[in-house]
């Protein structure tokens, strides 16, 4: 459903995502999920170190302040 949309300009809030400035669909995760054929989330993959605690991981989802400069 949001095949036309960047995924960095999609914001998941409240238990929907929808595209802030309003270009495309607003769908609960669960119609989502129903629409691309998928009954669960899965992640394959963490960027942040096994040390990373919930307070800094909830920072680094918020906030750019734990970006890691590219090198």
């Amino acid at each position: 459903p949001f095949h036309a949309l960047q995924a960095n300009t999609l914001q998941v809030r409240e238990g929907r995502i929808a595209s802030p400035r309003g270009e495309g669909p607003e769908l609960s995760i669960a119609e989502f999920m129903a629409a691309i054929g998928r009954d669960q989330i899965e992640a394959k993959a963490d960027t942040l170190p096994a040390s990373t605690t919930a307070e800094e991981r909830y920072k680094n989802y918020t906030t750019i302040a734990m970006s890691i400069p590219h090198t």
